[in-house]
């Protein structure tokens, strides 16, 4: 893996068990390779349907999702 770029895509909460679980100087090389990071709208809808507020995340008429 040494001569290769890697792109993975991770869930919320896996990267969030992952962070927590490295030395800080592997945390802030994770942190600055982040190339993207998209709402993910089952997520959040889940979180919305066990009345956990999502900062910026609204659900209209049971199951529209709009992200602010």
């Amino acid at each position: 893996m040494r001569y290769r770029t890697v792109a993975a895509r991770l869930d919320g909460p896996l990267w969030e068990r992952l962070i927590e679980g490295v030395p800080e100087e592997i945390k802030r090389l994770l942190v600055a390779s982040i190339q993207e990071a998209a709402p993910s709208n089952e997520a959040i809808k889940n979180a919305v349907q066990n009345q956990i507020a999502v900062p910026g995340a609204e659900v209209y008429r049971g199951d529209h999702l709009r992200i602010a």
